[in-house]
């Protein structure tokens, strides 16, 4: 499991991570925005990366 789980987003890819307070400054770089556990919800890929983590 990830500790302070912080969502990321590329509007351009349509990419959805999650990502960690160290790696966040990485993906901002790249493009990516930060979100709201809310914001990501409203995302298709949620559900996948989710369910991911729970195996």
């Amino acid at each position: 499991m990830i500790f302070n789980e912080i969502y990321v987003y590329d509007e351009k890819g349509k990419i959805l991570m999650l990502t960690n307070e160290k790696q966040l400054d990485y993906y901002l770089k790249l493009g990516f925005k930060r979100i709201t556990e809310e914001e990501a919800k409203a995302l298709p890929d949620y559900d996948k990366i989710k369910e991911i983590l729970e195996l």
